[in-house]
């Protein structure tokens, strides 16, 4: 035992063993300028525990600045301790967002932690951010993302949110993917379009029924800044159901027009005609001119088979009866002067399906319109062709003797009436009186005193015919 406590002792006796050849080369020069582990450590800037875990291989790195501070100390190239440091393994990126996150930082020449630091995220956040397995991140953290790495929004958009389940919706798709390429989430899109979160999942699943909302289509088209073209395009069911219901004419050139991937305003616009239209002549409603048919085989490139070009006698429910005197009468009229309806909507500064309503009787014609219409078919409408719209609550006047007393709930369309009679008033009672002129006109009675009551204020009107 006495001889084994006097034996001199090498160096690295008796303390606990190094594993690296780093340790291995700091304890040595150490110990040949006779300094401990602490002396050491105070004068590199270093922790005690620091200097222990390295000599014996628990810590293996150290950055420059601590490198060039014990070179110093230990009186020694830097370079010695840094090829004797084992070389520090860099974890890569495994997913697209980690190696473009990577590749990006490293090509704006940032380190790690000023990378970090302009993202106030600390270090070990921003080294995950690279080398994690989660494909995506937060919408939140799109934006300034984008700044640092000076990336436009859409690059990075396409990773915001989880991964969803594919759509088969076309138009679905192209909310998804311009949604993500603008870092919008479902909450955000839905709040925009002030609709549920649901409801923009069923938009993207294509489980909602776009093709007959229109309203949404032009709010989808705003928020998410996309051709209203696009997303029109991309509404087949539409179309389709229209083409299952048209005549074979209409449904050939709705064909024609899907196959070119063209929407209806397109065609129309090429066309140099209304949209309604083109919505008529697909959907049977109205047959197209000779002329029209020849700009529309120009547009859609196609030759219309011969048997699908019916004349007017031929064609299926083709009637000039009406059920309204206002529509037999414009009907008749028009067919005189061989007017289609397009012409005659063309003349009134109007559409093609108000002259259809009109002719259909389910159209609630106003003053202004009768002088358009009068002007267009060129003959003045006359006034009892015209129908008093009725309203809840209308009831006939109270007649008593020679006096006729009106009730409110009488005097429905005011501004028609003066419209009708080129009157320009503004005092109540006499649009009353028009109203009431009105009435005698289609009674065709013979006398009556007029009684009209405003603030009870008497006003007497006597009409003679």
């Amino acid at each position: 035992m006495t001889s084994k406590k006097n034996k001199v002792q090498s160096v690295g006796i008796g303390m606990t063993p190094t594993t690296s050849e780093f340790g291995s080369f700091i304890r040595a020069r150490r110990l040949e300028l006779d300094l401990g582990q602490v002396l050491l450590a105070k004068e590199a800037g270093l922790a005690q525990t620091l200097v222990s875990m390295i000599e014996i291989g628990k810590r293996k790195y150290l950055n420059n600045q601590q490198l060039d501070r014990l070179a110093k100390v230990l009186q020694c190239d830097v370079e010695e301790l840094r090829k004797r440091m084992p070389v520090k393994h860099v974890a890569q990126p495994t997913t697209e967002l980690g190696k473009l996150i990577r590749s990006r930082r490293e090509e704006l020449g940032l380190s790690l932690s000023v990378f970090a630091k302009k993202m106030k995220i600390t270090l070990q956040r921003a080294k995950h951010l690279e080398i994690r397995k989660n494909p995506s991140i937060r919408y939140d953290f799109v934006e300034l993302l984008a700044t640092v790495l000076d990336l436009d929004l859409s690059v990075l958009g396409k990773f915001a949110g989880t991964t969803q389940k594919k759509t088969k919706s076309e138009l679905g798709q192209l909310v998804r993917t311009r949604r993500k390429e603008l870092a919008i989430s479902i909450k955000d899109l839905a709040q925009k379009l002030n609709v549920s979160r649901q409801f923009v999942n069923q938009i993207e699943f294509g489980q909602c029924r776009l093709s007959e909302n229109d309203e949404m289509i032009i709010k989808l088209a705003q928020v998410l800044e996309l051709d209203i073209n696009r997303l029109e395009v991309l509404r087949p069911e539409r179309r389709l159901k229209q083409m299952e219901n048209a005549n074979p004419l209409g449904g050939f050139l709705a064909a024609k027009r899907l196959e070119l991937r063209l929407t209806q305003r397109e065609v129309s616009e090429r066309a140099e005609i209304a949209s309604s239209l083109l919505s008529g002549v697909e959907t049977g409603r109205f047959h197209p001119s000779p002329k029209l048919l020849k700009k529309l085989t120009t547009i859609l490139k196609c030759q219309i088979p011969s048997e699908l070009i019916t004349p007017p006698s031929d064609r299926k429910g083709f009637t000039t009866e009406r059920e309204t005197p206002l529509g037999q009468l414009v009907t008749t009229r028009r067919l005189e002067l061989k007017f289609s309806q397009a012409e005659v909507a063309r003349r009134a500064n109007t559409s093609i399906s108000v002259i259809s309503s009109i002719e259909r009787g389910t159209y609630r014609i106003g003053g202004q319109m009768v002088k358009r219409l009068s002007k267009a078919l060129e003959f003045e409408i006359p006034i009892k062709f015209i129908p008093t719209p009725k309203q809840r609550g209308d009831r006939e006047p109270n007649k008593k003797g020679s006096h006729l007393n009106l009730s409110d709930q009488n005097l429905v369309d005011l501004e028609r009436i003066k419209e009708l009679s080129d009157i320009r008033v503004n005092n109540e009672a006499v649009r009353k009186a028009l109203k009431l002129l009105r009435i005698l006109l289609e009674k065709q009675n013979d006398k009556y005193t007029v009684c009209l009551h405003k603030d009870k204020n008497i006003i007497e009107l006597e009409f003679l015919f």
